[in-house]
């Protein structure tokens, strides 16, 4: 058994059952939106149009990588054939591909790697708005996140492929994280007004329940060799790696409380001008999701630490189906010892902390331009961190008391271009930041999508006559909409 096909066994058992359970950021952006926007920024209600607002349900999924891809496709081709796709190694040549099987194939360059999958569902959440100066609210999230940045281009399946037997592979430090949590969030935010507009700050304060979750952290270069008759040899190695064991053994799935812990949301909005009913500008800064859960339930953390050369028997992994069948024998091979490598009962991992920086334009009545940008912060320097995708997007988007639309360009990691459409028709919004991996034909790498249903006041018109829904707003300003 070939070295990387251990490392993805090993991948996949840590990460397929914690996925059972069930985040990027969107572009939702809607100054009628209400409790939703609280993901971006804790202070965003304050220049909500509702003095209300009830999400009932919101959903979105996120999915992306530059390590493989799925050749001339979409999400729809996708769902349709998934028993029907293949990896292009079981082909010798193109001209033995049936034109009816989709065709795995891996990115051949020398930039690193990097993977990410989230998942969030929004519950019964809601917030009221005492006329921009109070707000107060209350949100639920169930979440899941997959995260690793840099992996090393050393990785690449072809690189792997093309090295001869004998020959070293350098694989510089990097870690792999991934998490199942749910959270409830209590939320206030307060306003005051300025000579040209408003101010607002506001907190949101998250108590975390930890379900499942794992991390792989290579917190050295390490060399190793692959030889004949499946064996590899390690130079030297300091590994860590650690997760949860509740739905390790194979067994059907078991949603578990194994941690616990906190985390807060701070910013601030500043409005300039505009009109009873709008401001002209809105800027807004907030850092998100700053803290962490500890894994004190079922949970195992190792390390593997060698300064001298090992040598490793990959046939004695053939025919396991547990991850402890992989971790004690890890653990004999390389320190002699099946249980060595277990040095704790407990691990925490940092949520994926971000700066989320904001602006909004009021081009004409019911036209805006929004601007967004979020970067993640290095909480890995802190420990082990779920690491969040940089964003930057800019978003023309028009709306009215009972219907919207979007269209966000948005730069992905700072490499990656895509559009996106979304619709809100009453108190229904759908839409995607990456409309293209849904409808249009090309290498398929991930996908986005997301759908939410909310209620807010039912008033056709509001209190001064002002436009179809909206509440006075009393020299204060709108806001801006995402879930």
């Amino acid at each position: 058994m070939r070295f990387y096909n251990i490392v993805v066994i090993l991948l996949m058992m840590l990460t397929i059952h914690q996925l059972e359970a069930q985040e990027q950021i969107g572009l939702r952006t809607d100054n009628y939106s209400g409790v939703n926007s609280l993901l971006l920024n804790p202070a965003n209600n304050l220049t909500s149009k509702f003095s209300w607002d009830v999400n009932l349900i919101s959903f979105g999924h996120f999915t992306e990588n530059n390590y493989a891809f799925i050749r001339n496709t979409n999400l729809i081709d996708i769902l349709k054939n998934t028993d029907n796709i293949r990896p292009m190694t079981d082909f010798e040549n193109e001209s033995q591909i049936d034109p009816d099987v989709l065709i795995l194939d891996y990115f051949d360059d020398n930039r690193n790697r990097y993977a990410s999958t989230l998942t969030t569902i929004t519950g019964p959440s809601f917030m009221v708005n005492l006329d921009g100066v109070h707000s107060f609210g209350l949100f639920t999230n169930v979440r899941t996140a997959v995260s690793a940045q840099k992996i090393p281009a050393s990785l690449s399946y072809y690189n792997i492929e093309r090295t001869a037997l004998g020959d070293p592979i350098d694989i510089p430090a990097f870690q792999v994280a991934g998490m199942a949590w749910s959270e409830i969030g209590l939320n206030y935010a307060y306003g005051q007004p300025t000579a040209r507009g408003e101010l607002g700050l506001g907190i949101s304060l998250k108590f975390l329940n930890g379900y499942e979750a794992f991390f792989f952290e290579n917190q050295a270069d390490i060399s190793f060799t692959e030889l004949p008759n499946d064996t590899f040899s390690f130079s030297q190695a300091a590994v860590e790696f650690g997760l949860t064991t509740g739905n390790t053994d194979g067994e059907d799935f078991n949603r578990e409380r194994n941690g616990g812990g906190l985390a807060v949301d701070l910013g601030f909005t500043y409005t300039l001008d505009g009109s009873e009913d709008s401001y002209l500008w809105k800027f807004s800064a907030a850092i998100v999701d700053f803290g962490r859960i500890k894994f004190n339930n079922s949970a195992e953390l190792h390390r593997l630490e060698l300064s001298n050369a090992v040598s490793i028997d990959g046939t004695d992994y053939n025919g396991f189906e547990t991850v402890e069948d992989y971790t004690n024998t890890i653990s004999e091979q390389v320190l002699g010892d099946p249980t060595a490598s277990l040095v704790a009962r407990e691990f925490s991992i940092w949520l994926p902390a971000a700066l989320n920086l904001q602006a909004d334009y009021n081009i004409a009545p019911n036209f805006y331009a929004h601007a967004l940008l979020v970067q993640r912060l290095p909480i890995n320097l802190l420990g082990n961190t779920i690491e969040r995708n940089n964003l930057l997007a800019l978003t023309p988007r028009f709306e009215h008391r009972w219907f919207g639309a979007s269209v966000p360009v948005v730069l992905y990691n700072w490499r990656d271009f895509r559009i996106g459409m979304s619709a809100r028709i009453g108190f229904l919004t759908i839409g995607s930041d990456n409309i293209g991996s849904i409808t249009r034909r090309s290498n398929f790498t991930g996908t986005d999508f997301y759908v939410g249903l909310k209620v807010n006041p039912f008033e056709l018109f509001s209190g001064d006559g002002g436009v179809p829904g909206w509440r006075p707003s009393k020299g204060k300003n709108v806001k801006c909409y995402q879930f």
